[in-house]
């Protein structure tokens, strides 16, 4: 996993902020194509979304940016083969724009810290097999 941080560049009309560059986390991304871009819209505080992990073919990496508001942004590796099988990381995305890079194997989901917040998330696959890992409680505030 990799946090990228990101500077907009600002000026008296607002902010302009760069989502996706290939370099960066090229390590993880490679020359992998984005097939598939969401938008997660999340209107209370609490609201948990995932842990998401795409099973079978082919794997997926993808990019989780917060564009707006504030989330708790988790991934876990849960890769057979990893020396960090196990283990997860964690980014409070207080800074809107910066984005987790999740490597082929990881889940990953997020949990809503201010009411409002918008997550995009792209993909370099269409995954036809997502199997959710941990799910939010379905009388909880945002179900799961």
């Amino acid at each position: 996993m990799l946090e990228i941080k990101r500077i907009p560049f600002t000026d008296q009309r607002g902010h302009f902020l760069n989502l996706f560059r290939r370099n960066d986390g090229s390590e993880i991304w490679g020359d992998r194509p984005i097939e598939q871009v969401n938008l997660s819209h999340n209107i209370r505080r609490g609201t948990i979304r995932g842990l998401h992990l795409q099973r079978g073919q082919p794997p997926e990496v993808r990019l989780v940016t917060c564009v707006k508001g504030r989330v708790w942004d988790v991934a876990a590796d849960l890769r057979e083969a990893s020396t960090t099988r196990g283990e997860w990381h964690g980014v409070d995305s207080a800074e809107a724009g910066n984005s987790l890079l999740i490597p082929t194997g990881c889940a990953h989901g997020f949990q809503v810290l201010e009411p409002d917040s918008t997550a995009s998330s792209s993909s370099d696959t269409r995954p036809e097999s997502e199997s959710l890992a941990i799910s939010g409680h379905p009388e909880s505030p945002g179900g799961g």
